[in-house]
């Protein structure tokens, strides 16, 4: 192995999950010092953790959701709305960085390699080892993670056959020759190599990190999990048992989401609908399994409307306002909602005023006016919305942003939170055996009705007429429902977009508005518009892998 390889390293003093390293490493550590130092030696593998992502957004604060049918972008020059709008390339492709990936897989490679012998407590051995058994199992859900992330991002046909991505397992330490060797895996392989990866996570990681034990306790939280790994199976093989994939049985995905969920109890936390504050941005709510936060106003500024000096840069379309249910659990659209298309924010589920701001309300003490010549409109404002609303979720009412006060917020990004195994196991339950058959795994018997109720009912849906009268219905029925639930529930957190894919739905919506006219009386009109009209081809199920390793020998996937 060279020497010097750790040049590429050098952030790991500058970040990490709790600023465990802080050191003035300058890049020039030989390997002897880097694996005999403990704090050299744990900073591998904390740069890994140091590169995860820490916000839901995308670029510039702006969400992927600007690339479906939940929402858009007012940023015109943003790579979201080019590639959103059919201008999708392998050059502007920002849903995955294949560089910084396989460089974090090198970084916990070799760690995996040589960081396993670093003293981290030499005063005491037993120590020692459950310091390294943890690191390992760290290791191993990281390694799980990036290779994920790679698959979900250019995993894709070629010559119609589903290919994964090279897979990267031992340390590469610079050997040319090893990396003119690589070829992409199968699609297959992959799977089973995350899933191994996950298994051998969950052997070694504790469940939680409590108390003041130095290895297990309070200090190390922050770090990976049993349940987040998990959860991360949980996910891998729901998307390998999905339509556009197939790679995997619906039966391994409820296990596995069914595993995930008896590690946080029988029911979801709760969440204060009238403190958005201390859910959306709280660093330890117990709907959080595995999260990174950041205190800046720089998000909420690029997401708040105009009234509160903010550029209105994701715009949640009507599409997603239609989609949340009545406060009475049924659909806008269903004879027994009650909803009245002239009074439209009115009688709606919590979950819609906890995501999306409409006209009228208040936000941040100020009354949001999206009607047509209003305060915070394209009329008056260049960066306002674009559909009539604002975005909601996330967004920290004590940020302030200003200019003369501007009060620092936390936002957290969740890499996991409960309420996504829950719609794991409906999803994934349901398309095995039907909405209401009870399964039981490990100490939880769950049916995929019984895990829509728990979603609905924190969601202050008590009513169950809708949800029994689709169950009634059967097994496709009940499909649609649980993907609307999953659509509101997880919106704005990155998973619409791959979501629409995996279940080979339309990517092409219509993606609409509402236009408000306030009428000679103070009251108002309202109207559906089009907005943008979303342009994705039939080979853009998959995204393409970047030119540069085209050039290298590795196949492009088709169409691209």
């Amino acid at each position: 192995m060279k020497k010097h390889f750790l040049l590429f390293l050098f952030i790991i003093c500058l970040s990490s999950c709790q600023d465990y390293l802080e050191t003035d490493f300058d890049g020039s550590v030989d390997d002897e010092m880097v694996w005999s130092n403990p704090k050299y030696a744990e900073g591998v593998l904390l740069n890994a953790y140091h590169a995860l992502p820490n916000s839901f957004a995308l670029e510039d604060h702006i969400f992927m959701d600007c690339m479906t049918d939940n929402a858009v972008t007012n940023d015109y020059s943003s790579s979201i709305f080019i590639n959103g709008n059919g201008a999708w390339r392998a050059e502007n492709n920002i849903l995955g960085d294949w560089n910084k990936y396989y460089a974090q897989l090198e970084n916990i490679n070799l760690w995996l390699k040589y960081g396993q012998t670093a003293p981290y407590y030499l005063s005491d051995k037993g120590l020692n080892t459950q310091i390294v058994m943890r690191l390992k199992g760290e290791a191993y859900f990281l390694r799980a993670w990036y290779t994920w992330q790679l698959l979900q991002a250019y995993g894709g046909k070629v010559d119609g056959v589903l290919m994964g991505i090279p897979l990267q397992t031992k340390a590469l330490e610079n050997n040319t020759d090893k990396y003119e060797a690589i070829e992409r895996d199968t699609y297959e392989d992959c799977i089973s190599q995350i899933v191994s990866d996950c298994n051998k996570a969950i052997e070694l990681l504790p469940p939680t990190y409590e108390g003041t034990d130095l290895v297990f306790g309070e200090d190390q939280t922050g770090r990976a999990n049993l349940t987040a790994a998990f959860a991360l199976k949980s996910r891998v093989l729901l998307y390998a048992a999905s339509p556009l994939f197939e790679k995997e049985s619906w039966s391994a995905a409820a296990r596995a989401a069914l595993d995930a969920i008896n590690q946080k109890g029988e029911s979801l936390p709760g969440i204060k609908w009238g403190n958005l504050d201390k859910y959306y941005n709280s660093q330890n709510h117990n709907e959080i399994i595995l999260r990174k936060f950041t205190r800046n106003n720089s998000f909420f500024r690029a997401n708040f409307p105009p009234s509160s000096n903010g550029s209105g840069r994701t715009s949640p379309s009507q599409n997603l306002a239609k989609s949340f249910y009545m406060a009475n659990g049924y659909p806008q659209d269903h004879e027994l909602s009650g909803f009245d298309p002239n009074k439209p924010f009115e009688g709606l589920s919590k979950r819609y005023y906890a995501s999306i701001v409409h006209n009228g309300m208040k936000f941040k003490n100020k009354s949001i006016e999206t009607y047509e010549g209003g305060f915070d409109t394209e009329q008056t404002f260049v960066h306002a919305t674009r559909t009539g609303h604002y975005l909601r979720k996330w967004m920290a009412e004590s940020a302030s942003t200003d200019g003369l006060d501007e009060s620092v917020a936390t936002h957290y990004y969740a890499l996991f939170r409960q309420a996504e195994l829950w719609l794991n196991f409906a999803e994934a339950a349901n398309e095995w055996v039907g909405p209401d058959v009870k399964l039981g795994f490990g100490g939880v018997t769950l049916s995929a009705k019984d895990a829509i109720l728990e979603i609905r009912n924190r969601a202050g849906i008590k009513d169950t007429a809708y949800l029994d009268e689709v169950a009634a219905q059967g097994k496709d029925a009940f499909r649609e429902l649980i993907r609307n639930e999953r659509r509101v529930e997880l919106c704005f957190e990155g998973h619409r977009f791959w979501d629409l894919r995996r279940w080979k739905s339309d990517l092409n919506s219509e993606v609409n508005g509402l236009q408000i006219t306030m009428n000679a009386d103070s009251s108002f009109s309202y109207q559906e518009v089009l907005v943008e009209q979303r342009n994705f081809q039939d080979y853009m199920y998959f995204g393409p892998i970047p030119f540069d390793e085209v050039r290298k020998g590795l196949r492009q996937n088709d169409g691209w």
